[in-house]
């Protein structure tokens, strides 16, 4: 849950333990992005994601929505 610009850079980041907050936790691999016009638009859906519980979160990422 989160955004950035360049997912290919930032997930290589997570998976070489550089993310404070994902080291040690991984391997990861995206399973679900969305494009927004604005970083304004992205932040609001970040924070609508990270109120979701588990089961949300997991139809999300199964709907390929």
């Amino acid at each position: 849950k989160g955004i950035s610009s360049d997912l290919e850079k930032r997930l290589a980041e997570h998976n070489a333990d550089k993310s404070r907050y994902t080291s040690g936790k991984g391997p990861w691999q995206l399973v679900y992005f969305r494009e927004f016009e604005t970083k304004k638009a992205a932040l609001i859906e970040e924070r609508r994601l990270k109120r979701l519980n588990h089961e949300a979160l997991e139809r999300l990422i199964n709907s390929g929505r």
